[in-house]
């Protein structure tokens, strides 16, 4: 009984570093990945933004 627990355990710990490093890798990922996303919805907000101030200039240039 007490060597199946010791297996389990050196079992748990052969595999618990590989574990924390996927995860982590994981993580970093998913990280860049929501950031790349959101430093393009930012860039086309404005972009979007200095767009209709050129308009809104050129309107007022017009009148």
């Amino acid at each position: 009984m007490n060597t199946s627990i010791v297996i389990a355990v050196s079992l748990n710990a052969k595999w618990l570093l590989p574990f924390l490093l996927l995860s982590f890798l994981f993580i970093v990922v998913l990280t860049a990945v929501i950031y790349k996303i959101m430093w393009l919805r930012l860039d086309k907000m404005i972009k979007e933004k200095e767009k209709e101030g050129v308009e809104k200039t050129e309107d007022k240039n017009e009148k």
